[in-house]
């Protein structure tokens, strides 16, 4: 199974894995986070990273998903894939719940795919009330009909 690590500004990584057990229970495995806070040194930070997806990977790889593209954990992360120094970590930022949820449930099968994993993330954001606005014209219009 493929680790996760979630780095995110704040405490943001740790709501998703706080939600995540309301679908996949209590005990997520091999899945850590590292929050960015205001107070946190750049190196130690880069290191817990490190270490997280160390800690994640049993040998068949990782994800670590970000929060913001050219947010300071992404620069960091880039910093050290820009070193070789996580070759088998696959990333990925602009996270979102759909996108974590899908990894979490690819893990269930084994059957990885991170262009899905962007693909689902995309998807999941919506504008509702456009949505609801085409369906009800789709239903009035269905209603004219009858």
């Amino acid at each position: 199974m493929k680790g996760i690590v979630i780095a995110s500004h704040g405490k943001l990584c740790e709501g998703y894995i706080e939600s995540a057990k309301l679908f996949f229970g209590e005990d997520l495995v091999q899945v850590e986070t590292c929050p960015l806070e205001m107070d946190s040194d750049p190196d130690k930070y880069v290191k817990e990273v490190l270490e997280k997806n160390s800690k994640v990977n049993s040998g068949e790889g990782t994800y670590i998903l970000l929060d913001l593209w050219g947010g300071t954990p992404a620069n960091m992360v880039q910093q050290l894939l820009n070193k070789g120094s996580l070759a088998d970590a696959a990333v990925i930022t602009g996270v979102n719940f759909p996108m974590f949820l899908e990894l979490l449930g690819q893990r269930l099968t084994g059957n990885y795919d991170p262009d899905s994993l962007v693909r689902i993330g995309q998807e999941g954001i919506r504008r509702m009330s456009a949505i609801t606005k085409e369906k009800k014209t789709e239903e009035e219009a269905d209603e004219e009909i009858l």
